[in-house]
């Protein structure tokens, strides 16, 4: 993303084009695991499993909070 800042206007930065790249952030890893492990037969650790479950659990607790949620742990 920092090199793109560089290289493109602020025009290029539309609410689309910024979630296909959230997009690319989030699952990004997950997809290259599941390919390198049907491709080329790689596995993954206990450490990493465990590692991609903390990562999962903490995006579903941060999407189901509510801005009320996010208040009460201010104060």
């Amino acid at each position: 993303m920092p090199l793109t800042f560089v290289l493109e206007d602020l025009s290029a930065f539309t609410a689309r084009n910024v979630g296909g790249y959230a997009f690319l952030v989030v699952f990004g890893g997950a997809f290259a695991a599941v390919v390198g492990w049907a491709a080329v037969g790689q596995k993954l650790t206990v450490l990493q499993l465990a590692g991609a479950a903390v990562v999962l659990a903490a995006m579903v607790v941060a999407q189901t909070r509510t801005q009320t949620d996010v208040r009460e742990i201010r104060t």
